[in-house]
């Protein structure tokens, strides 16, 4: 029967946006009537801010030349994954960003800087057109830096990327781009970016709707400053860091997320340290979690991932695509490798299960009436 059945529509809603995105997707076989309820976009942003409130429905994407998904916690049941320029001769992809289960990639081994948009729940992906650099900026020495996020304000995922150049008397310049997913095209919106990017990590870090990256100067009055930038209104901001010991002989930091919130690793020769900005914006609540002393040589952490086993682990990336396992009880930390089912050097991310449908996405922007409620007004920008 093409029906919803005889449960009131809230309460069928109510049931099915609790349910983990895989079994929805193969309901949209039993009817015509489930198909269009669980293809409405509106009920794909409420099953999205659903898990996201709940931090449910995770799972680990984790990338050593080729993507795979694994469950959460665990890295069990790993499934290799199948994307556009998967070709691991030429280097395989590498992970800008991640938002809302969505993953920003990077295409590695091709003259063009190839950028596309890959949700390994529904396995659907969109290309971001190739942006050419301009014309005055084409025989200059230059490299990018870049970041992807959601903007809630206009219900829109933006990939950010700023090309700098450097002239011929050493001196450089930034330009900014923007990438919409709503519109499907970029746009400059700044030709001069007053800020001198000289970072460690080229991806920005998204919290809040702002991207963050750490500058690495000694000519700025902050040292080692959090540079911000909103993807809604476009402008550049800087976030206080923590009461760390900057004065001393040897201090490098990160920028990083951590249950949501901003989180910062300040390395010193002998110890590490790990701190969250409980809540955004307000520097009395940058917070001390976790001391890390050093044993035996100087190891650079670079980025908080996730807790893990019931949040008595902590993972940690640190030396490039490593690894780590804190131990929140003993404070002992160990190369992680998932009890021998994730690989040796690896790059991951957390993702949320969700029903977006990227190779259609632009359908999601069109007007179309609802089957219940009030209008949905995005999914939440964590």
């Amino acid at each position: 029967m093409d029906a919803l059945g005889t449960f009131p529509i809230d309460i069928l809603i109510n049931i099915l946006v609790r349910l983990p995105a895989k079994p929805l997707l193969r309901f949209k076989t039993v009817s015509t009537a489930w198909y269009h309820l669980i293809s409405n976009p509106n009920f794909a942003k409420q099953h999205l801010n659903r898990s996201l409130s709940t931090q449910s429905n995770l799972h680990f994407i984790f990338s050593k030349q080729i993507l795979h998904m694994a469950d959460f916690d665990s890295f069990d049941n790993a499934v290799e994954l199948d994307y556009p320029f998967k070709n691991p001769e030429h280097g395989g992809v590498s992970i800008i960003g991640s938002c809302h289960g969505l993953l920003c990639l990077w295409c590695f081994g091709y003259q063009d800087f190839i950028v596309f948009l890959f949700n390994p729940t529904t396995r659907t992906n969109t290309m971001v057109p190739f942006l050419p650099i301009p014309p005055h900026a084409a025989h200059l020495k230059h490299e990018f830096f870049y970041g992807f996020g959601y903007d809630i304000v206009t219900d829109d995922y933006k990939f950010v990327k700023i090309l700098k150049c450097y002239r011929e008397n050493s001196e450089s310049y930034s330009e900014l781009s923007i990438y919409s997913l709503k519109m499907d095209s970029w746009s400059r919106v700044l030709d001069h970016v007053p800020i001198d990017f000289n970072c460690r990590h080229r991806d920005g870090v998204l919290v809040e709707e702002n991207l963050h990256w750490v500058i690495d100067t000694e000519h700025m009055e902050t040292p080692h400053p959090i540079v911000s930038f909103n993807l809604n209104t476009h402008t550049f901001g800087e976030v206080r860091v923590p009461e760390v010991d900057l004065d001393c002989y040897y201090c490098n930091m990160h920028v990083g997320v951590l249950d949501g919130c901003l989180s910062v690793i300040a390395n010193y020769l002998d110890l590490s340290e790990i701190y969250v900005m409980k809540q955004y914006g307000v520097v009395e609540s940058w917070a001390l979690l976790y001391r890390i002393v050093s044993t035996d040589r100087v190891i650079n952490y670079e980025r908080t991932i996730a807790y893990i086993n019931n949040r008595k682990e902590l993972l940690v990336k640190y030396c490039h695509k490593l690894l780590a396992s804190m131990n929140l009880e003993t404070m002992e930390v160990e190369r992680f490798s998932g009890n021998g089912r994730a690989p040796r050097r690896l790059d991951a991310h957390v993702c949320v299960e969700n029903l977006l449908l990227l190779d259609c996405f632009n359908d999601i922007f069109e007007t179309e009436e609802q089957i219940w409620g009030e209008d949905d007004q995005g999914p939440s920008p964590r």
